[in-house]
């Protein structure tokens, strides 16, 4: 833990900049990650926080990044859906105590086992779902709260900006390495996003949305008013054929006049905390959430799901772990990993956070960008 205050002052300008990168990374992907696991934005951001700053001075690896990942999530949304959110925290607690046990048990030094061509399939694999992922932010509401790709002049910019971010992180460290190319990506397109909102008609915006670049706190609302006319619907529902998955009806049953205007109340009459990101400090869950029952049932019910999520988490920070590895030419230690992840998973989840484990995009833009120590 003490190699945090141990950086070099030559090195310690560029793990600045490359933590910072990373910060301003992070943030939305934290986002769009709690919407996937069905729980507020502002869990999230608080998994992003406890994870990343404990897993930098416990884990085992200086440079890897950790945090709120899609991986988790896609099994959390399960726990969530079925049980609810007062069932995810103990998971997240059982989960960092079955971590610290593996770390124990020295189990981390078997991810050296794996094959090559594993670790190629992994980070490929990764890398579509990451891209998968990111199809939604191209998506706006319609009248009714159907979710609808974009048209037009908003398509045509946000597909530019995005091209333009990508062109500057290829493109900028063959002239210049003063500063991360990522973090410049981060700060020139976000200009020229808030330029194009002051300057650029309000024609040019997507459909239902007051911004020509949609924001972060624009997706929110987007998804928070989906979700509301979804419900809306389901209510004033008559028919038995309503697709129920997506909220809306299937092809041969039109939407009735009732199922529309609720839709369309539901999404005007949200309130204004639900359309924007506000909270306080992190404070114990148990403070803010119900308890479940401290029974035998209940240990059944979150133990599976809190072995999967130890699984996982283990496995995808290991296998990142190694790839770094590789990349930087030093080895990490494995098995502090596994116990630095399940202290910060314990703390996540008694802070009312959703877990996570080692980011392996993130990784790489820290370590791209010059990021090598535990500052970064």
């Amino acid at each position: 833990m003490l190699d945090f205050f141990r950086e070099r002052p030559a090195n310690l300008k560029r793990e600045l900049l490359s933590g910072l990168t990373v910060a301003l990374a992070l943030v939305p992907e934290a986002i769009a990650f709690a919407f996937v696991a069905g729980v507020s934005p502002i869990i999230g951001l608080y998994s992003a926080f406890f994870i990343g700053l404990l897993c930098a001075l416990f884990g085992g690896r200086p440079g890897m990044i950790s945090g709120a990942t899609g991986a988790m999530a896609v099994v959390a949304v399960g726990l969530v859906s079925i049980h609810g959110i007062e069932y995810l925290f103990p998971t997240i607690i059982l989960c960092g105590l079955l971590q610290m046990a593996a770390g124990t048990a020295r189990l981390g030094v078997l991810i050296r086992m794996v094959p090559h061509s594993v670790m190629l399939g992994f980070v490929n694999g990764l890398a579509i779902v990451i891209c998968m992922a990111q199809l939604g932010s191209f998506k706006t509401i319609d009248a009714v709260g159907s979710l609808e790709f974009m048209r037009g002049p908003s398509l045509v910019i946000m597909s530019s900006l995005v091209l333009l971010t990508m062109a500057i992180i290829w493109l900028l460290p063959k002239f210049t390495k003063a500063i991360p190319s990522s973090l410049a990506a981060i700060l020139v397109v976000t200009g020229i996003g808030i330029a194009c909102n002051q300057l650029l008609p309000a024609d040019y915006a997507a459909t239902n949305q007051t911004r020509v670049v949609m924001t972060v706190s624009d997706m929110l609302a987007t998804n928070n008013k989906a979700v509301a006319a979804r419900q809306a619907i389901q209510a004033n529902s008559e028919s038995p054929s309503v697709d129920t998955t997506h909220g809306h009806p299937g092809s041969t049953t039109p939407m009735s006049d009732s199922q529309i205007s609720a839709a369309t109340t539901a999404m005007n009459n949200l309130p204004e905390d639900a359309t924007s990101i506000r909270a306080g400090l992190p404070t114990l869950f148990f403070l803010n959430n119900a308890l479940p029952p401290l029974t035998l049932e209940t240990l059944r019910i979150i133990f599976p799901f809190a072995a999967i999520l130890a699984a996982i988490g283990l496995i995808e920070s290991l296998m990142t772990l190694t790839l770094i590895d590789e990349i930087t030419e030093t080895q990490g230690n494995s098995n502090r990993e596994c116990l630095g992840q399940g202290f910060a998973n314990i703390v996540c989840g008694l802070f009312g956070g959703m877990g996570g484990c080692a980011m392996i995009g993130q990784s790489l833009i820290n370590v791209e960008s010059g990021g090598r120590g535990r500052t970064s």
